[in-house]
């Protein structure tokens, strides 16, 4: 009985000993290569070129690594193969590394042109079915470009392009495209797919040089070139403009900044941009920061014919005042106002009819709310609701409140304001222009 007692206690102590022998399949920092993003091209005899950003461990963070010249040189490395498929081109990208390929640290994936257009089913598929793979990783398109060469270029301030490109669309757009969001869209009924279009504006074109189709401009993602060194301007900035539209996860075309913004709004996306206008009778424009952006659908269906309501809210400040009149007139906030919700509807309805009867392509979910809220309606036109999207009756209402004027009311730089009147300056030439607007004082 007591060898019996013996020999257990000798077997459970060598089984508690057992889980506390280490890691026994850990993986040394030394033995991987870091992948932080993902570039994936179509080449010209239809392979899949897969170009990997590998990070450089012992330049990372570094003062100078983010720069291009810097004495450092550059804090990650290409490697590039190509296969049949995304998967074999990664296995033949990890032939030439003496490291193993490391996947939980990819933060972006940038997808060519030609490669979105012949289709992504095979690129989520791979992300998708690949446990390494994170469904938090931001997924975008160059626009008109091969992905290779825009991840392959270095960025100020940022050490990795990849990084800097994550953050950039997140700054600047308000919310990342992330492979889940992309894949929830594949998969729900009657929705087509968006994603984040990026590419490289050179140093020396001047900021807003993409025009209006609806005579507002996006000031959200119109100075993204600014970066760059002070004395040379010789460094490339990316730029997040555009929005690439997919259907049937193929990409269809590109939206302009105004309707980006516009589509971002109407599906609930839009934390923050701003916003420049013309105010009617003025010849002259105002600027404000648009925050708490909402909206709300409204859909209905009679027979074939659908129709669409959109109610578009949210605060604005003043930001930049242009017009010469006193912001703190209750009358001209009133005209500002009416200038900011007449921009909001305009634009949205130039995104919509973009949308509907150019791309033919539904982002906005259109046919997701239906299949929701009419759901036997929506059994009788899935099969041709592409055709019927195109003649889908939009209506759109903005009540965007300006609810501060800043810190001053009527421009600083004039003369005259506020009852103190400046040496030759005419008494009557404001008050004249204000009633023509429609305030007075």
């Amino acid at each position: 009985m007591r060898n019996l007692r013996k020999w257990l206690l000798i077997f459970t102590t060598i089984c508690l000993i057992l889980p506390l022998s280490g890691c026994w399949d850990r993986k040394e920092v030394n033995e991987l290569a870091l992948v932080m993003a993902e570039a994936i091209d179509l080449t010209p005899d239809n392979r899949v070129l897969v170009s990997a950003q590998v990070a450089i461990p012992s330049r990372v963070g570094g003062a100078q690594t983010g720069l291009s010249g810097g004495s450092g040189g550059k804090s990650f490395f290409m490697i590039s193969a190509t296969g049949r498929s995304v998967s074999e081109a990664d296995t033949n990208v990890q032939k030439k590394l003496p490291r193993q390929l490391y996947l939980p640290h990819l933060r972006i994936i940038l997808i060519g042109d030609q490669m979105a257009k012949t289709g992504m089913m095979d690129i989520l598929d791979h992300f998708g079915r690949n446990p390494p793979n994170r469904l938090r990783t931001a997924i975008l398109v160059a626009k008109d470009s091969d992905a290779q060469s825009l991840l392959n270029t270095t960025y100020p301030l940022e050490s990795l392009s990849g990084e800097a490109i994550r953050k950039l669309e997140r700054q600047l757009t308000g919310s990342n495209t992330t492979l889940m969001d992309f894949m929830i869209q594949s998969a729900s009924e009657g929705s087509d797919q968006m994603a984040s279009a990026i590419d490289i504006r050179p140093a020396q074109e001047s900021p807003g040089t993409d025009s209006s189709d609806t005579g507002g401009t996006n000031g959200s993602t119109g100075d993204s070139s600014s970066q760059g060194e002070e004395s040379e301007d010789t460094e490339p900035a990316f730029s997040f403009d555009h929005c690439a539209v997919f259907r049937n996860l193929k990409l269809v075309g590109y939206l302009n900044p105004d309707d980006t913004m516009l589509l971002e709004w109407m599906l609930g996306r839009l934390k923050y941009t701003v916003l420049t206008m013309q105010v009617p009778k003025t010849g002259k424009t105002i600027s404000v920061d648009l925050t708490q952006a909402h909206r709300r659908v409204r859909t209905q269906v009679r027979g074939n014919q659908v129709s669409v309501q959109y109610q578009l809210s949210g605060a604005a400040m003043l930001l930049e005042n242009q017009t010469g009149l006193d912001a703190d007139d209750p009358e001209v906030l009133k005209t500002f106002q009416t200038a900011v919700n007449a921009y909001a509807v305009r634009a949205a309805q130039h995104c919509l009819n973009t949308l509907s009867k150019q791309l033919d392509a539904d982002p906005t979910g259109v046919g997701l709310m239906i299949y929701r809220q009419h759901p036997y309606d929506w059994e009788r036109l899935k099969d041709n609701w592409h055709h019927i999207f195109q003649t889908v009756h939009f209506t759109v209402h903005a009540n965007v409140r300006i609810v501060e004027g800043g810190k001053s009311g009527p421009p600083i730089y004039e003369k005259t304001h506020r009852g103190i009147r400046g040496e030759g300056a005419s008494g009557n030439s404001k008050d004249e222009e204000m009633s023509s607007i429609g305030g007075s004082r």
